[in-house]
């Protein structure tokens, strides 16, 4: 019984803790318009952190997985199944997080990496998925004219 009342003793510390409970005990009651605003503005900032420490980590794991080292087979190269899980897994605006955090740690085009580790349909697959929109639409077409002499 004593480690059920310390578990519950832990977890009203950890709201007392949290972001919201300490700006409603500095403000009063979080039925206050301002105090929600602030909550809110809090929050969302931390949230922001949190994406962009993602990007920054996909970032890092994605550079790992286009240097994989030596593979199965002996051969050298992209750990495909890693840089799958890393950018197929993602929305847009994680990969466009993702891919400002790559240049930024690495000053490179994350893009034009996994365009030159990854082949045939896969590496154009990966290459759309990573491109801009207005990018990605004058690929489509040009595929889609590739031997119509367009």
């Amino acid at each position: 019984m004593a480690a059920m009342s310390q578990v519950m003793l832990d977890e009203k510390t950890r709201l007392r803790n949290t972001t919201v409970a300490k700006i409603v005990a500095a403000r009063g009651s979080l039925d206050d318009p301002e105090t929600k605003k602030e909550c809110c503005r809090r929050l969302q900032k931390i949230n922001n952190m949190l994406k962009d420490r993602i990007a920054e980590m996909d970032a890092t794991m994605a550079r790992d997985a286009m240097h994989a080292g030596i593979l199965k087979g002996g051969f050298s190269g992209c750990d495909n199944s890693k840089l799958i899980a890393v950018l197929c897994t993602r929305t847009k605006a994680s990969l466009n997080r993702t891919k400002q955090q790559y240049r930024a740690k690495f000053d490179r085009d994350l893009c034009k990496d996994v365009k030159s580790k990854t082949g045939s349909d896969y590496g154009r697959m990966m290459g759309h998925a990573l491109s801009d929109p207005d990018e990605y639409v004058a690929d489509v077409i040009h595929a889609a004219c590739h031997g119509m002499g367009c």
